[in-house]
């Protein structure tokens, strides 16, 4: 089964997002930004979270809400076309490419990506193509101060995964999904917030030296909860390898 790639979260206020997951114990790359060869137009601005296993994609989204949660996650694939045809009855949104580009380093080879247009989980589901792990990421950008080395899946409040699931699951690892009642989210993450990301650490004592000093935790079964700042708007749970 394919493993997650990565998580994008978009934000109108792109310095505040890296920030956010600066004070979270994560390193963030400087600047880069996106263009495509299906539309010249296109740049969108955006920094990453490079990961030994994923990655989290901060993008500059102007008409984005300013409360920000995980907009997506996607699924990587060596073989896109092979993978899109394994769906099999699963509709999708037609193939397009992206290229990250730097100011000062090579670009990544273009990624092709397919959105899964049925909803599968609270978060839209897509498949990608790219090179693993990403080349153009300098080895330092793979460090963070809080120890995390995968971007590991998602916990969602009060919701179940759609009928659809046990297909898109022969194919897609939704191992790292995990389903919440209501209260017990709310006892780990605090009032407002229904989303959580789930990353795995080396230490989870490196995690909470790592946090801002003003972020809520708590700390259970091997566990870390953590109530993301601003202008995040989920929750991070934080497990050792």
């Amino acid at each position: 089964m394919l493993a997650l790639d990565h998580i994008p979260f978009q934000a109108p206020d792109l310095p505040a997002l890296a920030a956010a997951f600066a004070a979270l114990g994560f390193t963030v790359s400087p600047p880069s930004f996106y263009t495509s060869p299906d539309d010249p137009t296109a740049r969108w601005n955006n920094r990453c979270v490079f990961l030994q296993r994923g990655w989290f994609d901060l993008l500059q989204a102007p008409g984005a809400p300013p409360a920000v949660g995980p907009a997506s996650v996607l699924f990587l694939t060596a073989d896109l076309d092979a993978t899109a045809a394994e769906l099999g009855d699963l509709r999708q949104l037609p193939a397009y490419r992206l290229v990250r580009r730097w100011e000062d380093r090579p670009a990544h080879q273009p990624f092709r990506l397919i959105s899964i247009r049925e909803r599968i989980s609270p978060l839209g589901l897509a498949l990608i193509e790219h090179a693993d792990p990403c080349v153009d990421a300098l080895p330092d950008w793979f460090a963070h101060p809080n120890a995390a080395i995968e971007a590991a899946g998602l916990i969602f409040a009060g919701a179940q995964p759609s009928p659809f699931a046990p297909a898109a699951g022969r194919v897609l690892d939704l191992g790292g999904f995990e389903y919440w009642e209501p209260a017990a989210f709310r006892h780990a993450f605090g009032e407002g917030v229904d989303c959580a990301v789930r990353v795995r650490v080396r230490s989870l004592e490196a995690t909470r030296s790592a946090l801002a000093a003003d972020l809520a935790a708590v700390q259970s079964s091997g566990r870390l909860h953590v109530a993301a700042p601003s202008p995040l708007n989920c929750g991070f749970q934080f497990f050792e390898a």
